[in-house]
């Protein structure tokens, strides 16, 4: 779910500048490289800031405020839920549920750079506007026997898509030699991004491969990942969709903290299932 708020910047720039990368202002990119790949960029482009929400009355009805957090852990509020959407937040927060939320601001707007009709840089800048993803899961970190997690993947509307497909397509796998499946290859890479007022941001990106016995055809494989130890500890399972051409597929992981407060991280991966693609 994406909102998106029109709002002046310098209202909130002493507040959150300390926060931003300034490796990432026009997202590093040359004016060379702008012109060669003929591209389009903001001037803040991939920097991300930490949101959240709070319920609210607003014009006598029901909402949401809605804040940006700065490396402080600060808030300040940027905005209000748009009326079409408060319905549809308050059924997600649910208590009966038991999901958590994530929001994820992003600045967009204001210097941007492109490659003119012309082959020349073009500069312009455009009205900054905050743009806040929020995100809702399961956050259960309790032990659960395979019965639980079975379960707990069922209630997922996607799972269930793909559960219709695989037993569709059941009876005419049965007729043929059932193919292998197994992760291998799988490596994690660290990188560390320093700042000056505030902690060391550390990220953990893994990449790895899903291969498969048959080469001679391609699969859509539905594959469970399962964070052990270390990592973010926000999204601990999750399952992917994964297409398997001529015998190999990418999968990747990715998990990012402060320096001190994440460690790096371990993962088991299961194949629940499959369906052989024309």
């Amino acid at each position: 779910m994406v909102l998106i708020f029109k709002k002046e910047l310098n209202l909130y720039w002493k507040n959150i500048k300390e926060t931003i990368t300034l490796v990432h202002y026009i997202n590093g990119y040359s004016d060379a490289d702008i012109m060669e790949n003929k591209i389009y960029v903001t001037e803040y482009e991939g920097e991300e800031f930490r949101g959240s929400i709070d319920e609210c009355t607003f014009d006598e009805k029901k909402n949401y405020k809605v804040y940006i957090k700065d490396y402080k852990g600060e808030l300040f509020h940027i905005g209000y839920v748009p009326a079409g959407k408060v319905a549809e937040i308050e059924e997600w927060m649910d208590d009966n549920k038991g999901l958590e939320m994530r929001g994820s601001v992003y600045i967009t707007g204001g210097r941007c750079k492109y490659c003119s009709n012309n082959g020349d840089i073009a500069n312009e800048k455009n009205e900054y506007e905050f743009e806040v993803e929020l995100r809702f899961y399961n956050n259960n970190t309790s032990d659960q026997n395979e019965g639980e997690k079975f379960g707990k993947l069922l209630k997922k509307w996607w799972v269930w898509l793909c559960l219709v497909v695989l037993f569709i397509g059941i009876y005419g796998i049965r007729l043929l030699c059932k193919p292998k499946f197994t992760v291998e290859d799988f490596s994690i890479s660290k990188e560390t991004i320093e700042y000056t007022y505030a902690d060391d941001t550390i990220y953990y990106s893994g990449e790895g491969k899903i291969v498969c016995s048959d080469t001679k055809n391609n699969y859509l494989v539905l594959v469970n990942i399962e964070l052990v130890s270390g990592g973010n500890k926000e999204d601990d399972e999750y399952t992917s969709l994964v297409t398997v051409v001529d015998g190999e597929g990418e999968i990747s992981t990715f998990d990012s903290g402060n320096e001190g407060g994440i460690e790096k991280p371990k993962y088991d991966f299961e194949i629940l299932g499959y369906i052989k693609m024309k």
